[in-house]
């Protein structure tokens, strides 16, 4: 049943004119038999139409369908009641032209998400005489035909209320008694509101007449109906891709040329204009930044890194003026990020020994490889606990957490300590050794691991590409830590000889015939012995060296300089009576005095002077 309550819909031009198609209307409308509503140009009966068929909205009042009003419907709302409820006729047929009788029709369904049943297509073009035209365009057929058609189209998603404007306005009087006659029949079982200026058909073929005069209902013939409650199901109105898809390609060849013409102006037009503006408003940093924040991705390593040559290059920590152009550049905070060295290596937690063979899914006992001193809470990510607010508390990620609750964690009391779960771990405030700190941790990381639940017991991870994803990109992450302020107090020990033992040369000359990675020479020692050295004014001997000073082996000198080791080459074969260690030494000598010497002093004074202050080189 459809139900006007106090229903004015008003007009209102650029100017501020208003135009009060309907005023106040209240009408009831039961769910079967066919209602006329007439009046002249203007009077508000093509308005009261378009407000029933949602395509149009009220001003005030409500418009209720089966007790439920649809006037404050959203637009998805509306097209869901369209879709299911309503079945409209137009005056002009609106059918596509380009597709067949039979495409029309079924494109109703498809809208409705339903595949067309042909008995039921077959049996409602039998009925609307459209049997042997199923497969012609409506170019091909007359007026009434295509009337009929835009009827079948109507019908056949079996809607309550079929709506028509003036549905014979384009056909002959033959014709128009034909979709008159045909509408009636239909009347016996759906309600059909007609919008019409025939009078003479109105009063022919209504079970109501209604009309309209300046938005005012001025006569109703049948004003009594039979209310009739039934519940308003809406269908959602989407068609499927793959047949939006279909159709798309069909319209593709229409008019192929057109299309083709169109599409390399467009084209044409976009770069020119995309050119235009990049060349205008292009700044590499602003692009890069805003790039980042509209992604919402605020992880980001940034380092500094000074090339040579192509395999030659060296990364530089952040100063304080890098970090200030950057922060400038950005508009954004920078989260330092730190290695934290203990005892000669990571400091990091100690954690229980595990079963003989571990599961895939722990295959890798997680590291703490950067202490990220946070500002903003950013780059932490969805959180189970919080963020840290002493500087011995921690954030880690569910990786790391999953392999304590595992294996446990040595505490601060040197025991093993394994929480149950991770709100455990969080809420529990144990305090952990690391290294020679106690520390709690107040936050894990919640990434999202579901996927990989069925791992976690033991089932093994036999797919390639699902070991290195997880390897990569999961458990990786868990070698961050996030702190405020810890790396600033951290107890850390380190033993120098060790140190200086470990120090190398790596990288450091442009030659294609040598790997980058034989060109590592532990060269830093720290001595504390007598050692027999080779220097300009022969051999030497040192128990000690000053913090400026560095000795390189023969080999360094072979693998550094392809002009000393072709040189030692030459003067061996040279002098073959004299014993290797003369060779090496008389040779080595006038090396140290030679130009291809000061070059490779230099390029090493450069590269290692970030690390240990006025390289001399021996």
């Amino acid at each position: 049943m459809i139900e006007f309550k106090n229903v004015s819909k008003t007009y209102k031009t650029k100017k501020g004119v208003e135009t009060k198609a309907l005023n106040n209307i209240n009408l009831k409308i039961g769910n079967v038999g066919l209602v006329f509503i007439v009046g002249k140009s203007g009077s508000g009966k093509s308005t009261m139409l378009n407000i029933l068929g949602g395509l149009d909205n009220i001003t005030s009042g409500e418009l209720l369908i089966n007790n439920q009003n649809i006037s404050k419907f959203k637009n998805k709302e509306y097209d869901s009641y369209r879709n299911a409820y309503i079945g409209f006729i137009f005056q002009e047929f609106n059918i596509l032209e380009e597709y067949s009788v039979y495409e029309n029709i079924e494109l109703a369904l498809r809208l409705q998400n339903q595949k067309p049943q042909k008995d039921e297509v077959e049996n409602l073009l039998n009925r609307l005489g459209l049997k042997d035209l199923k497969q012609r365009k409506p170019n091909e057929l007359s007026g009434g035909q295509k009337q009929r058609v835009a009827i079948a189209r109507a019908l056949i998603k079996n809607p309550k209320i079929i709506l028509a404007d003036e549905p014979t306005g384009n056909l002959d009087q033959t014709n128009g008694k034909q979709i008159f006659d045909l509408l009636k029949e239909i009347s016996k079982e759906k309600l059909v509101i007609v919008v019409s200026h025939d009078i003479e058909a109105a009063n022919k073929y209504a079970d109501r007449i209604i009309e309209l005069k300046d938005g005012n209902i001025i006569k109703d013939t049948n004003p009594e109906i039979e209310e009739k409650e039934e519940k308003l199901n809406l269908k959602k109105s989407k068609l499927p891709f793959s047949y939006s898809i279909k159709l798309a390609l069909k319209s593709l060849t229409i008019k192929p040329l057109k299309l083709l013409m169109t599409c390399i102006l467009t084209a044409m037009a976009l770069i020119f204009m995309g050119f235009t503006v990049n060349c205008l408003i292009f700044d590499k940093v602003d692009l890069m930044t805003n790039t980042m924040k509209e992604n919402d991705q605020y992880v980001y390593t940034v380092n500094k890194t000074e090339y040579y040559g192509l395999y030659d290059q060296r990364t530089y920590e952040l100063k304080e003026q890098d970090i200030k152009q950057i922060e400038k550049d950005t508009q954004s905070a920078l989260n330092k990020a730190y290695m934290l060295n203990n005892n000669n290596s990571l400091l990091t937690f100690e954690f229980g020994t595990p079963e003989i063979e571990k599961p895939d899914y722990y295959m890798n006992e997680p590291a703490i490889i950067r202490f990220v001193e946070i500002i903003d809470d950013k780059v932490v990510g969805k959180l189970i606990g919080k963020l840290p607010e002493t500087n011995q508390e921690l954030v880690i990620h569910k990786y790391l957490a999953e392999y304590i609750i595992k294996y446990g964690v040595i505490d601060s009391e040197n025991n093993l300590y394994k929480p149950k779960s991770i709100e455990d771990l969080v809420n529990s405030k144990h305090e952990l050794k690391l290294g020679d700190n106690k520390v709690t941790i107040s936050g894990v990381v919640d990434d999202d691991n579901s996927q990989f639940e069925e791992y976690k017991n033991g089932n093994p991870i036999n797919n390639y590409d699902l070991r290195n994803y997880i390897q990569n990109d999961y458990i990786e992450p868990s070698c961050t830590v996030y702190v405020k302020g810890f790396t600033n107090v951290a107890k850390l020990n380190s033993n120098k000889r060790e140190i200086l033992t470990k120090m190398s040369i790596t990288n450091i000359i442009d030659n294609e015939n040598i790997n980058p990675e034989e060109i590592s020479t532990y060269n830093l020692n720290s001595i504390t012995e007598n050692k027999t050295i080779i220097t300009k004014e022969g051999l030497k001997e040192v128990n000690k060296l000053s913090k400026n000073e560095v000795i390189l082996s023969i080999n360094d000198l072979k693998k550094l300089d392809p002009n000393y080791n072709q040189g030692l080459e030459d003067y061996s074969k040279e002098n073959s009576t004299l014993s290797y260690n003369q060779i090496v030494e008389t040779y080595t000598q006038n090396y140290l005095n030679t130009n291809s010497f000061k070059a490779l002093k230099i390029k090493l004074k450069n590269i290692i002077k970030k690390q240990v202050k006025q390289i001399i080189l021996l």
